[in-house]
């Protein structure tokens, strides 16, 4: 074993022992249930939690983001975290149920684009948020009836933003791998690219394979990426937060019944300019704080191999010499053709 070996297992183990892994087992037949019993399942779950949120990680055990393999993220088809893996981004965040509601657009697509009924969706930061700001996510699961569910994370920069109102920022499935971050997420960056070659973009193939009855879609159609436009009913409301608890931040601010962004897509990468709006994605039910929201429930990722499998002229836009999207990729170049706020509702 050489220094650098020993130094990955000696670190591994110390993760291991400070880590929080949490055991928990889907019930026999979970994934033959409805979407409808499913969701049902996952939110007796979290609601048995009283409103107690799960715990950020210390240092040592955030070094697990340099050990462990990141595979999981985008192969392992489950409603929650493999019984030996941990959250290490995204740790602490909000939870409600919800639906999405799409428009005439959507209908260009397939899969959960056709509907969108049983949905957890979750406002988390990929970071502890402090005082300099906090770097925001959502991700919403649409279980499907008889098999694994569709699931869609979006952000606005890996680098995050200088203040805690969540609902500032447009937020997007694909993220710039700017080349002038800072270098520990320059670093993370490498080190994500042992699982995908574009870990910074999630793609949608997935998402458009299945509906939400399980029928197998023979011909996916999926747009090249999604932009989500908060609600400026919620911006207003989170304006001048100084609140680093963004869990009870969404209890306390974000009711039930509230249209939290509009959804837009671009079919194609070579038109940036064809952003159309899709839907909107509203809460069904309060947000909760919950550990098992927190650590248990997991979200698959789509990585861009699965689309461009499916789409390979759009790889050019990635690794062809001189384009190099995947360095500036992201809501910076959509979100000028974004449209004013109009309330769907």
């Amino acid at each position: 074993m050489n220094r650098y070996q020993a130094l990955l297992f000696f670190t591994s183990l110390a993760i291991f022992a400070c880590a929080v892994v949490v055991a928990f087992s889907l019930p026999p037949g979970y994934e033959e249930n409805t979407a409808q019993a499913k969701l049902g399942y996952l939110w007796e779950n979290i609601m048995a939690d009283n409103n107690k949120s799960g715990t950020w990680y210390g240092m040592l055990t955030m070094l697990g983001l340099f050990t462990r393999s990141d595979w999981v993220t985008g192969h392992v088809q489950s409603d929650v975290m493999p019984n030996d893996r941990y959250k290490l981004i995204h740790t602490v965040g909000g939870i409600a149920k919800a639906t999405i509601v799409w428009g005439p657009n959507a209908s260009k697509y397939t899969g959960l684009f056709q509907g969108a009924r049983n949905v957890l969706v979750r406002g988390s930061c990929a970071t502890a948020p402090d005082a300099n700001g906090l770097t925001p996510a959502l991700a919403f699961k649409v279980l499907r009836d008889g098999m694994p569910s569709g699931n869609v994370i979006a952000m606005y920069e890996l680098s995050g933003q200088d203040n805690l109102n969540f609902f500032e920022k447009n937020l997007c499935t694909h993220l710039a791998a700017r080349p002038d971050f800072p270098l520990k997420l320059q670093l993370l960056g490498k080190k994500f690219q042992l699982s995908s070659a574009w870990p910074a973009c999630l793609g949608l193939s997935e998402f458009a394979s299945y509906t939400e009855t399980g029928i197998k879609v023979t011909n996916p159609k999926f747009p090249w990426v999604l932009l989500l436009q908060p609600n400026p009913v919620l911006t207003q409301k989170w304006a001048g937060n100084k609140n680093t608890d963004i869990p009870r931040v969404f209890v306390n601010l974000v009711p039930q019944g509230s249209v939290l962004y509009k959804i837009f897509g671009v079919a194609d990468p070579s038109i940036p300019s064809g952003v159309e709006y899709l839907g909107y994605i509203q809460t069904t039910s309060p947000f909760r704080a919950s550990e098992f929201g927190d650590h248990t429930v997991f979200y698959k990722h789509t990585f861009m191999e699965e689309d461009f499998a499916l789409r390979p002229q759009w790889q050019q836009y990635f690794d062809e010499p001189g384009k190099h999207r995947a360095d500036t990729e992201g809501r910076a170049i959509y979100e000028p053709y974004l449209p004013a706020w109009t309330s769907p509702v």
